[in-house]
């Protein structure tokens, strides 16, 4: 949570997701696995309460719950690059450098224009293999 201070409290992003998007629409959220016996029960707990939340499994393959979405929503992580990867767009809301690859991919810190940055990354361009190429030399 280096890379976004703003966005510390992760109960408060899912929520804001399990508000914004479409209504046919599920929200899979994924622990990182490293993060396993750091957080109360009830973390977990009030994320499966939200309507149309899913938490899974946090030993499962995340790229493989990526190719079966439409759109990857991360803070900072690194569940971006896979999906940018596999041409699927990917809203960030946290300040990650390493994400600014200027397609594919949706800035939007303010959880309150998630449902905007929802609509919009469904009409986004997908990020090209030249562009993301081009970020890695950067860093």
């Amino acid at each position: 949570m280096v890379l976004s201070p703003w966005h510390t409290n992760q109960l408060a992003v899912i929520e804001a997701l399990a508000k914004s998007i479409p209504h046919d629409a599920i929200l899979v959220v994924k622990e990182n696995p490293a993060m396993l016996g750091l957080r109360p029960k009830d973390f977990y707990e009030t994320i499966c309460s939200f309507p149309r939340v899913v938490l899974i499994n946090p030993y499962s393959s995340g790229l493989n719950w990526i190719k079966k979405t439409d759109m990857t929503v991360v803070i900072t992580g690194t569940a971006a690059w896979e999906a940018l990867r596999l041409k699927k767009p990917v809203i960030v809301i946290g300040d990650s450098p390493f994400l600014h690859v200027g397609e594919g991919v949706i800035i939007e810190p303010c959880l309150s224009n998630l449902n905007i940055a929802i609509q919009n990354a469904f009409k986004i361009k997908p990020a090209s293999d030249e562009a993301i190429i081009k970020l890695l030399w950067r860093h």
